[in-house]
């Protein structure tokens, strides 16, 4: 039975300028699991939402559903099983107090109820450690036991009026593309927040260990974080270019190394869709894959879904300088970044072979690999003229 504070399974705002989830992935008609539903319904009762409207938001690799309780809202989210430990979500609402006690334009992770609470406790408040136990702890990444499946939940603050920044498949097809003042922009906040997460790090408050590593075998293999790119192809020929250019992308990278100011606590999804403008401000948002890595691949993220532009060389000009005029990028890092971009690129042709079926992944293979083919033919001539 569905629970009785929930809109109907599927029930989705749709609505631009709503924050975390907002308008995008939703499936109107998509039926939410009975088991995600009392996951939803045990969060709200450890938060202190009793008997507060749940709608579903968005669902990619987890379910976001926006949690309405006194007159304010709220992001809860459903962790997919498998994708994050729990000490890997604890590290990502590190993450975000980290970026909050800063000043860093965040967003803010909600503590559950306390003995004596009737909503939630905001961050900083309360333990903010893991939570396996029953009842309401006042923690900021809770483990929910369903049907014998265990969920890790956490909660945010709703972002009123916020809006993304733009649309990764817009962007690529050239629909809908920020101005060069905003990737400049961007670069400069995101050299900001690799400061702020470097700090925290280096003086404890931040243990990424239990995160992905976008290192040398994360992005080239044979560790792949999100798969292997030549998983996608339909053609041999195509996989034996991917291989030789992922080849040159380890030595580069190996080159390259872990030492130095360029290697540190990155977002690791830096899409414009993880960026919100709210009030004028940009802010950014989604850390669920952030772990350690080349801080240039926090600006190829972006970049990834303007390569088909004939203005691509602005746009990659423009984050380097927003970012430069923050951080200097060295004449180690500027050597190997068309390695760390292709790495970038090629890990959404990885993605996209574990989700065939799925729309976007369907794109991904039909529109965007093509031109990524491309890039890495490039590439590869590049490499073997300098050898």
């Amino acid at each position: 039975m569905r629970p009785e504070y929930a809109a109907s399974p599927g029930t989705a705002n749709t609505g631009a300028g709503t924050g975390i989830g907002a308008g995008v992935d939703v499936d109107a008609e998509e039926e939410v699991p009975s088991d995600i539903w009392h996951a939803v319904h045990a969060a709200c009762h450890r938060w202190g939402f009793e008997n507060a409207d749940a709608r579903l938001i968005k669902h990619r690799e987890n379910w976001i559903f926006r949690v309405s309780f006194q007159g304010r809202d709220y992001a809860l989210r459903i962790h997919r099983p498998g994708y994050q430990s729990l000490a890997g979500v604890q590290c990502e609402m590190d993450i975000l107090r980290a970026l909050a006690e800063s000043g860093f334009p965040s967003v803010v992770p909600c503590a559950s109820a306390g003995d004596d609470s009737g909503g939630s406790n905001p961050v900083g408040s309360g333990d903010t450690g893991d939570s396996s136990s029953s009842g309401r702890s006042g923690r900021l990444v809770e483990t929910i036991l369903v049907g014998g499946q265990s969920y890790i939940v956490d909660v945010q603050e709703w972002l009123y009026e916020a809006a993304q920044l733009g649309t990764t498949e817009a962007m690529f097809l050239g629909t809908d593309v920020p101005d060069l003042a905003s990737f400049e922009r961007l670069g400069a906040l995101t050299a900001t927040m690799h400061g702020v997460l470097a700090r925290d790090v280096e003086h404890g408050g931040i243990d990424a260990s239990s995160r992905g590593k976008w290192d040398v075998e994360g992005l080239a293999g044979p560790d792949f974080l999100w798969g292997d790119p030549r998983g996608l192809v339909d053609d041999v020929a195509d996989a034996s270019l991917i291989e030789t250019a992922l080849s040159g992308i380890r030595s580069r990278l190996r080159q390259l190394g872990y030492g130095g100011q360029g290697y540190g606590l990155i977002h690791g999804d830096l899409t414009m869709e993880n960026v919100l403008l709210l009030n004028g401000e940009f802010m950014i948002i989604d850390f669920d894959d952030a772990g350690s890595g080349w801080y240039l691949f926090d600006l190829a993220t972006p970049l990834a879904f303007m390569i088909s532009s004939a203005q691509f060389p602005r746009y990659e000009a423009a984050v380097l300088d927003g970012y430069e005029s923050v951080r200097a990028i060295s004449a180690q890092e500027r050597a190997a970044w068309p390695s760390i971009l292709l790495a970038r690129v090629l890990t959404y042709l990885s993605w996209a072979a574990g989700r065939r079926g799925e729309e976007t992944a369907e794109f991904l293979h039909d529109t965007y690999m093509p031109c990524a083919l491309e890039m890495t033919r490039k590439y590869v001539v590049s490499m073997t003229a300098n050898q």
